[in-house]
């Protein structure tokens, strides 16, 4: 009796232990604080969003040129103005540097704008507050109205051995 006992208490100790690092590794976040184990979070990526009014990208480059951020206007990619397609721009906020794209969507007007980034470097210890308040500002500077600007999601990138694990 004794043994049998004592070997369910082995098992659901060892269940335990094993689930708490696996989970404590790779899943925990809190408040978009990630918890770093044996294969790091490599970073924090925004999520497509839509924004609710069109923004000329060639507009928003001559913005962000003045403002000194770096980047690229996209050009001559099937819109039917001279507009552009779309631009990436790069701004530093402290040690974090975002690359966030504005892209014009194929529809039938070419009248919307898609907004996301790529990894936001050194953003994995971040709270989703900071980054969202960064973002907004970016954003503003540009000229963007971001009084309604809904639904700004992240998603966090894990490498595993075998692959990147995405989570949001």
């Amino acid at each position: 009796m004794f043994k049998k006992v004592f070997r369910i208490l082995v098992v659901i100790f060892l269940f335990t232990f094993i689930a708490s690092n696996i989970i404590s590794e790779y899943f925990i976040d809190l408040q978009g604080i990630s918890i770093e184990g044996v294969y790091a979070c490599k970073g924090k990526r925004l999520g497509k969003i839509t924004l609710d009014r069109y923004y000329p990208p060639s507009e928003i480059w001559k913005k962000a040129r003045s403002l000194g951020y770096s980047g690229l206007l996209h050009t001559g990619f099937g819109e039917p103005d001279d507009q552009g397609n779309g631009l990436y721009v790069d701004a530093q906020i402290k040690d974090r540097g975002y690359r966030l794209f504005l892209e014009r969507t194929r529809d039938s007007e070419w009248k919307k704008i898609v907004v996301y980034s790529h990894r936001i470097s050194n953003s994995c210890l971040v709270p989703h507050s900071v980054l969202k308040k960064d973002i907004t500002g970016i954003l503003d500077a540009l000229g963007i109205d971001t009084n309604e600007l809904q639904g700004l999601k992240f998603t966090h990138d894990y490498d595993l051995p075998w692959f990147t694990l995405s989570l949001l």
